[in-house]
């Protein structure tokens, strides 16, 4: 028998319930492909399983007895999500459920709802203390992991902050997701549209697998995020190590001391430490292949060459890139019968980090800015270079990619679709990372302006308020608060 709160599911049209059940199927879906693509850009797959108990606990209920109930609530992982739909829907046996905009934004609208809705709004935030309680222990699963890699990295302010940024944000995630995918499909059962709810959930977990494995397998999106701070990070750090000490300058003694501290500068260094060891081996096979098919050139045979290449470039790196970059380092050639030029570069940023030379007369020249490269050399470097090979996305080598390239001269690189001239030969150098580095003397460190407003700061401290104020709601409904209060 249902619920006086809840009235029971009358025998809709066809062209209704294919509606209902076509918007229950957009909301789940949306929710997860979001979820599972915030996870990956984050690298933070683990927190995938939050997505697949809820959405697996929301589907086997309308098919199980309640004895087979209690038998799979023992269950480590699967139970507890049988646990939180049965403690959850109590509550939505007494109340009405709310609008899904509330539920999306559960962290701000449950705090709203504890101050002006009395006692309905504090008893749901009691009835949702199982389901945060347990996405607590998933981000403090991932903190701990968190911390162990960037307080290795990074300074211990830069770390500290890093660290409950993401942390903040993975808690907006998981409520974001989690609250109305346990909310939705509770709507469904007490209203008796079970056979909906079944294939709602069914149809939302087979879409959230089909993207979970193309988001996986492409390992472009893999730590995206991350990464892109790491290396803002690491090129804010290199700034601040170019720029002048005003005290040191006037009185060495006050000279900045060697620190113990992580220095995220270092990584450019130990990169091109590495990448010199790797071209030095490397370098004669690529001289010798180019040699051998300068005169009859191969697509494919030229496309499977530099993508081992850079697969063991790749390899190479992995020590140094706690973060994974080394999945979005590439190694770009230009091809020549007897030398090539090459660079390193990060596509997604669209950033140069190192160019360099290999020729069988003068071996490894390596180049940081574009003032260390002979002006002899200038005019070569215009002839090898097109503007097409200083443009990339993250779109791999096509065939309208290669029909934009000299077949002799250039390696295959990742094309832009909107492909446009750049003022050549100073496109190299807009793009080299240490020319975008001020050279001492004349380094200045960063402008106040540039600090963030003090509007930015006080909104910033006010997300950053909100999950600790929810969670000690959420504490405080729970253990003072009596449900037939």
């Amino acid at each position: 028998m249902l619920p006086s709160s809840q009235t029971p599911h009358q025998s809709d049209g066809f062209f209704r319930s294919s509606l209902d059940l076509l918007f229950r199927f957009v909301v789940l879906s949306t929710l997860a492909i979001v979820f599972a693509a915030c996870c990956v850009l984050l690298g933070k797959p683990k927190l995938l399983i939050l997505a697949y108990v809820l959405l697996a606990a929301a589907m086997i209920r309308p098919m199980i007895s309640e004895q087979r109930m209690e038998k799979l609530q023992r269950l480590a992982v699967l139970g507890e999500g049988l646990k939180i739909f049965t403690h959850i829907e109590r509550y939505y046996q007494k109340y009405p459920q709310r609008t899904l905009l509330f539920y999306l934004f559960f962290p701000i609208t449950g705090i709203f709802s504890f101050f002006f809705s009395k006692e309905r709004g504090r008893l749901e935030l009691k009835a949702h203390f199982i389901l945060v309680q347990w996405i607590v222990v998933l981000l403090l699963v991932q903190a701990f992991a968190s911390a162990k890699v960037l307080f290795q990295q990074f300074p211990w302010p830069i770390a500290a902050s890093w660290l409950y940024t993401e942390t903040l944000f993975l808690y907006f995630l998981c409520s974001f997701f989690a609250i109305p995918a346990v909310t939705t499909p509770i709507q469904l059962n007490t209203t008796g549209r079970r056979i909906r709810l079944v294939i709602a959930t069914a149809l939302s977990i087979a879409v959230l697998s089909a993207f979970v494995f193309a988001y996986t397998r492409d390992a472009r999106y893999d730590n995206l995020i991350s990464i892109h701070i790491a290396l803002s990070q690491r090129i804010d750090a290199l700034k601040q190590r170019a720029a002048p000490q005003p005290l040191a300058q006037k009185n060495p003694a006050f000279s900045p001391k060697p620190s113990t501290s992580p220095q995220p500068a270092e990584f450019f260094d130990k990169l091109q430490h590495f990448s010199e060891m790797f071209l030095q081996f490397y370098g004669p096979r690529i001289l010798a292949f180019h040699a051998q098919h300068f005169r009859r050139p191969d697509a494919k045979t030229h496309a499977r060459f530099h993508a081992q290449c850079n697969k063991d470039f790749q390899e190479h790196i992995k020590p140094l890139t706690e973060f994974g970059e080394y999945k979005q380092i590439f190694l770009v050639l230009s091809q020549e019968p007897d030398a090539f030029w090459g660079m390193i570069v990060v596509p997604f940023r669209d950033q140069i980090l190192f160019s360099f030379e290999i020729s069988s007369s003068d071996g490894l020249r390596f180049f940081r800015r574009w003032q260390d490269i002979p002006k002899s050399i200038h005019p070569p470097i215009s002839q090898r270079w097109r503007p097409a090979l200083l443009l990339s996305s993250f779109a791999p080598p096509t065939n309208t990619a290669r029909s934009h390239l000299h077949p002799i001269r250039h390696f295959f690189v990742p094309y832009h679709p909107t492909l446009r001239e750049i003022n050549f030969p100073y496109a190299l150098q807009k793009r080299l990372l240490y020319d975008s580095i001020p050279s001492l003397p004349s380094a200045r460190l960063p402008a106040q302006h540039d600090n963030p407003s003090f509007v930015a700061r006080f909104l910033l401290l006010i997300l950053q308020s909100i999950m600790p104020l929810h969670l000690l709601l959420l504490a405080f409904c729970q253990f003072f608060l009596r449900d037939d209060s």
